[in-house]
């Protein structure tokens, strides 16, 4: 064959290719759209089939968050206040002629918006503590246009969430969702009444789960949504497509006071636990076990052996507190609360503050290269002695190996760096400029207390065991720096 013939033949072939693929292309139920990105720039138009299957499915969607809002709007009320201030300026002898009009020196009266939804059929209502905040008078309206006046059942300012109720039956009520269940990009809807445009309903996507560094509260696990939330929204509800609600309406971070695309919502399932203590007491008592904890970071988890990326670890175990007698350890890891994780102290302080006071919680634990569970008793917070006890005084040592000089503990260190009297242990003097541990958190004033889990007295101590430790393996310290304890670990890569 010469090469003509060879030459027909390969476009023969090349041919019934591109024929087959053109052939699969036109049977394919994308083709309409394949056309249309053909098209040129000004011809890009949808066929009137395709166009009116498109529509078909974008109204499908919009069907649920028009049945969605339907069900939720007549259970969300708006929630206004009188709000009596307390003056603070300076009481004057002699009253002007003006104050016969204005006395900046007698309380002034304000008013207050919100929202909030109801819970239950006869009347009550879950909102936040900041809607209903200082209010001598709390009127609320439903959707139907119905007013009535509120009295407080409940509040508890730490986690920003009050129950309101309001003398009436066989109202709408919401349904309660599973906040435990939501997921990073799950559409919601949220609703309330911002700037006092009543029953507005806004929706977006869940953005993050357990945000925390949002407000000045102490329990932070907030929900964070780009719906649309704005000043008036607080207290509403935020709902899921099958019309749960999961989460309160809290709080957005912004720099002009409106939103900006970051909304926050309190978990649904923090409220369900601590509800019963509000409507029962008035009040919820928040509970503790007796521990200062701190992050795990990579480097500490790395030392320990711990394959987990989460958890957190124990830095200081209050003498008499429930986890002493449970026989947790200064070191020990908690990975979780009753089964579910701990990522964070701000976490560890949600789950155990949603515990009833009294009751035993399960504590997943990491201890001595295995993991195993704890029970601990919660009870309510207090003030607690965050200190041990001290010992003699000895010398100023310079210590080679980690580049620092340290020194027992005497009355001129302890007013110079703030050292509270009980701490016993070594105070770092001085670092070095070309330290191992200037990269680890280490400072002057810190006080080591341990080293590799190994407590230290005095300077005595801290050589010998320094001595024994490896730069290598990566030596654990544990600090004290102004009574807070403080695991580091310092390494030579």
């Amino acid at each position: 064959m010469g090469k003509k013939g060879f030459g027909y033949i390969c476009l023969s072939l090349i041919f019934l290719l591109l024929s087959g693929i053109f052939s699969i292309v036109n049977a394919s139920p994308m083709r309409g759209l394949e056309d249309h990105w053909k098209l040129p720039k000004e011809e890009k138009r949808l066929t009137i089939e395709d166009r009116e299957k498109a529509i078909e499915i974008l109204s499908n969607i919009s069907l649920v968050f028009i049945d969605v809002a339907a069900e939720v709007k007549p259970v969300v009320v708006n929630i206004n206040t009188d709000i009596l201030l307390k003056s603070t300026s300076p009481t004057t002898e002699d009253d002007s002629p003006s104050d016969f009009f204005y006395n900046p020196n007698l309380p002034r009266k304000t008013k207050g918006l919100g929202s909030g939804f109801i819970i239950t059929e006869d009347g009550y209502i879950l909102t936040n503590f900041h809607v209903i905040k200082n209010a001598n008078k709390i009127k609320v309206r439903l959707e139907d246009k119905r007013e009535y006046d509120a009295k407080v059942i409940g509040t508890d300012e730490q986690s920003d969430i009050a129950v309101i109720k309001i003398e009436e039956k066989n109202l709408s009520f919401a349904k309660l969702g599973d906040s435990d269940k939501i997921n990073v990009g799950e559409w919601v809807i949220a609703v309330g009444s911002p700037f006092s445009f009543d029953f507005t309903v806004t929706a977006g996507i869940i953005s993050a789960i357990k945000r925390t560094g949002v407000s000045s509260g102490r329990y932070e696990n907030f929900i964070q949504t780009d719906a649309a939330i704005n000043p008036g929204n607080s207290g509403g509800p935020l709902v899921n497509l099958k019309g749960e609600v999961i989460g309160i309406n809290t709080a957005i971070v912004s720099k002009s006071g409106g939103f900006e695309g970051l909304g926050f919502a309190i978990p649904i399932n923090f409220a369900k636990d601590i509800l019963p203590q509000l409507i029962d007491s008035g009040e919820m008592k928040h509970g503790m076990i007796g521990v200062s904890v701190q992050p795990l970071d990579p480097e500490l988890a790395k030392k320990y052996g711990l394959k987990e990326n989460y958890g957190v670890i124990v830095n200081e175990v209050y003498p008499g507190s429930p986890a002493s007698e449970s026989g947790l350890k200064k070191g020990d890891i908690i990975l979780k609360v009753n089964d579910k994780k701990v990522d964070s102290p701000t976490s560890l302080i949600y789950l155990i503050g949603s515990v009833k006071i009294n009751e035993k919680v399960n504590l997943t634990i990491f201890s001595d290269n295995k993991k195993s569970t704890l029970q601990v008793k919660v009870i309510e917070q207090e003030h607690e002695n965050h200190y041990i006890s001290t010992d003699k005084v000895v010398g100023l040592v310079s210590d080679s190996k980690l580049g620092i000089d340290v020194d027992d503990i005497n009355e001129k260190l302890r007013l110079q760096f703030n050292i509270p009297k009980m701490i016993k242990g070594v105070v770092v003097i001085e670092i070095n400029k070309d330290s191992i541990t200037k990269s680890a958190d280490l400072k002057k004033g810190d006080v080591i207390v341990e080293i590799n889990r190994s407590k230290i007295k005095d300077v005595n101590d801290y050589v010998n065991k320094i001595g024994q430790a490896s730069l290598k393996n990566g030596i654990l310290l544990l600090i004290k720096r102004e009574g807070a304890s403080k695991y580091i670990v310092i390494q030579r890569e």
